[in-house]
């Protein structure tokens, strides 16, 4: 399905590149609205960017009418300041006479009135999908920017953005039927969001929300607050929850309502949280073992235990865990060194039973990660590590021998004596990402064997810096069926890209072909690339999209 979609969405661009103003009888596609929808949410999903739909939207009003949701649901996304005033004015122009009355006499004592606008041609607000606040602020910022003079005082500024912010959250949560995803972040560092009220009785408001962001980076005010406490009441469909809290805010009001938000939801799937230390980190962890319908947790920047740890390892369902630049374990609690053993037996217990563990920047200690890693399940698919040592390969091969995607983070050059006994134990793995970290790139140590590799390998990331003769060696003593290659080296050479036509030419199995690090290409590797694409049907990535490939 997902090709027959991606030829219909390449078909559909090369008519309308095609279409030019001189032919005016063109006979334009007809496609059942369901068609025409999947075909530009594929375009959309391929990372093609919104800008790509804007030229379908003059083809004819069919075609408008189904490309105005898309470009609509998330409108704020990647706007550029001179295009804020003019989408403020857009929703401005969809206000009733009684908001706009009101909106007015609100800007009365700034000496501000509202232009007079034509009404839209679409119900722009009832398209809108996600509603973050910090983008509402900075589109008011614009429209106080432009109707004021430059010596107007700085309070009056944020009193006035709250104003207009107010009118247009007013206007979201009273039209905006499609409202999935709320995000409570701030641009203005010193004023709060508007009265809680305004998000609980204005309808149909937050109720059909299924993602739920907190990303305060600044201190949180009593307006957040409120509505934080509001939240349990008014939706209980949260599926996705991301908690994002400075380390400085230890607000126990603001604990204990993430908690009760987390209690409160009936089909929470995904939850991410980061920044919060300490005890409130337990507090908020512990609230998430009752959740049987949790499947994604990531924590970043947190405080972790081995007793909270212990306290995820009791969600039934959870299949993803990434533990990122967190503190708090020790290798005492790991070990069960001291006057008790507690944490020892509790290691000795914890299962999960995981497909996907990420750790990174992790403990220097060996023992942390690895005890993590054995205590993932049989059933890990996809690990990604940047700790490599003895402890963590006998891990990772006598308790995850079912790994099909590994990711290797800060890899250095005495790792690679400790690859061979890692790959033996990996007999069905698929995907490698070898990265390493650009202070320690030294193409002169890398000496990474091709017989080493898994013969199993489909996918082949290598994020690290080979000369050409070591680049050759891996691949002519490869015997993995590669499909995918992706070389992300700091300098990318020309005899480099030789040696990848050579591997191609030999092995015949490349399907895609990534190489970043390079912004243009001289006129013979063209040629070389032209090459592989017409001859050996092996198709260059786009620089942009090498590194979430």
């Amino acid at each position: 399905m997902d090709e027959q979609l991606c030829c219909l969405s390449k078909l559909v661009i090369k008519f309308l590149k095609k279409r030019t103003p001189k032919k005016r009888n063109v006979t334009v596609p007809s496609l059942p609205t369901e068609c025409m929808q999947q075909v530009f949410q594929h375009i959309v999903d391929q990372g093609e960017g919104l800008y790509r739909l804007y030229p379908f939207l003059l083809v004819n009003r069919y075609w408008c009418k189904n490309v105005v949701p898309f470009l609509w649901a998330r409108p704020f996304e990647d706007l550029k300041p001179e295009n804020r005033y003019k989408i403020m004015l857009i929703y401005l122009s969809s206000l009733n006479d009684q908001e706009k009355s009101e909106l007015n006499s609100s800007l009365k004592p700034y000496k501000i009135t509202i232009p007079n606008l034509k009404p839209p041609l679409f119900d722009y607000p009832m398209l809108l999908e996600e509603l973050s606040y910090k983008n509402v602020e900075m589109t008011a910022h614009s429209c106080i920017y432009k109707w004021n003079s430059e010596a107007f005082k700085q309070k009056e500024k944020e009193e006035q953005i709250l104003v207009l912010s107010t009118a247009l959250c007013k206007l979201f949560l009273r039209k905006s039927t499609n409202l999935r995803t709320f995000i409570i972040d701030k641009f203005l560092g010193h004023s709060d969001i508007p009265d809680c009220s305004i998000f609980v009785y204005n309808q149909p408001g937050l109720r059909n929300i299924s993602s739920l962001s907190i990303d305060y980076t600044r201190p949180i005010m009593e307006n957040t607050i409120r509505l934080l406490e509001a939240i349990p009441s008014i939706c209980t469909s949260i599926r996705c929850l991301n908690i994002r809290i400075p380390f400085f805010e230890s607000n126990p009001e603001v604990i204990q309502a993430v908690v009760e938000i987390i209690q409160s939801q009936t089909c929470l799937t995904e939850f991410s949280l980061e920044g919060v230390r300490s005890g409130e980190s337990k507090d908020i962890i512990n609230a998430l073992h009752q959740s049987i319908t949790l499947t994604i947790i990531k924590l970043e920047n947190v405080n972790i235990t081995t007793t909270t740890l212990s306290t995820l390892s009791l969600c039934q369902n959870l299949q993803s865990l990434s533990i990122l630049r967190c503190q708090g374990l020790t290798v005492e609690e790991i070990t069960g060194a001291g006057s008790s053993n507690s944490n020892e037996n509790l290691w000795n217990r914890m299962r999960f039973n995981l497909k996907i563990l990420h750790l990174k920047s992790s403990p220097r200690f060996p023992a942390i990660p690895a005890s993590i890693i054995r205590s993932a399940g049989d059933f890990l698919q996809e690990l990604s590590l940047d700790v490599i040592t003895t402890e963590t390969v006998e891990s990772i091969t006598s308790r995850c021998p079912n790994i099909l995607n590994l990711q290797l983070y800060n890899f250095l050059p005495q790792h690679n004596s400790l690859l061979g006994k890692l790959f033996q134990g990996l007999k069905h793995i698929k995907k490698l990402t070898i990265s390493m970290h650009h202070r320690h790139m030294n193409r002169e140590n890398m000496a990474i064997s091709g017989r080493e590799l898994p013969v199993s390998l489909e996918y082949l990331k290598l994020q690290c810096s080979f000369n050409n003769a070591q680049l050759e060696n891996l691949l002519r003593e490869c015997r993995s069926p590669l499909k995918t290659l992706i070389i992300d080296f700091r300098k990318f050479e020309y005899l480099d890209l030789k040696v990848i036509t050579n591997f191609v030419k030999s092995k015949r199995t490349l399907k895609y072909l990534g190489i970043g690090g390079r912004i243009g290409w001289c006129a013979a590797e063209v040629k070389e690339l032209e090459i592989l694409k017409q001859r050996y049907g092996v198709n260059l990535i786009p620089r942009p999209d090498v590194d979430r490939w």
